[in-house]
């Protein structure tokens, strides 16, 4: 809270305070920060128990559908927040708002999550119930619910991977650069990336 003096409140400039050039920004993004093996090895613990939980679900069958009502429901909770948060990123994008900025990157970062969650829904795909005598808004598609389910949430993930490379390409060309990488590594994760008006703009468009 701020504490009033003489009558007035006094100012408070709410920009960050950044480095002076965009070289010693750049190099206090990309200065080395502490390995955190104590978050690593907790995370890791976590994703062998969540890996054995999904054997363990997927070794009880699938005569039992209710069972698996957890299972989908963690699916769902996934793709409504995890996997929802880069829409944060496309929609300040098209509204041009650059307040958004600072929130972008850490936004479309959860794009990742949707690997997890495409390859969680493969074991849910047999316990869908078929379409007959059923009304559906899936008509009669071929391979329906499951090949359509399937292929949207592929694209689903493909976009959003498509998303956090395309806006990560100048980051990584310049982590790359001050590594001293070059060569093929570079090619295929940063793309010929110069940073000139033209590939910004073209970046941008994208």
């Amino acid at each position: 809270m701020i504490s009033q003096q003489n009558g007035h409140y006094p100012h408070v400039d709410p920009r960050p305070h950044l480095p002076e050039t965009p070289e010693a920004l750049t190099a206090a993004v990309l200065a080395p920060r502490p390995p955190g093996a104590i978050w690593l090895v907790i995370t890791g613990i976590l994703l062998v128990l969540g890996v054995v939980g999904v054997f363990m679900r997927i070794a009880g069958g699938y005569q039992d559908r209710a069972a698996w009502g957890f299972y989908a429901a963690t699916i769902a909770f996934i793709l409504s927040t995890a996997q929802a948060a880069p829409l944060l990123s496309v929609a300040t994008r098209l509204t041009k708002g650059f307040w958004r900025k600072p929130l972008v990157r850490a936004a479309e970062l959860w794009t990742v999550s949707g690997i997890i969650n495409l390859l969680l829904l493969i074991p849910l795909l047999p316990v869908l119930p078929p379409l007959e005598g059923r009304m559906t808004f899936w008509v009669a598609w071929p391979g329906a619910p499951q090949v359509p389910l399937f292929l949207g949430m592929l694209g689903l993930v493909l976009c959003g991977l498509g998303l956090l490379y395309t806006s990560a390409r100048p980051d990584v060309a310049t982590a790359l650069d001050r590594a001293g990488s070059a060569g093929a590594r570079r090619s295929w994760l940063s793309g010929p990336w110069l940073g000139t008006p033209h590939q910004v703009l073209r970046l941008r468009s994208a």
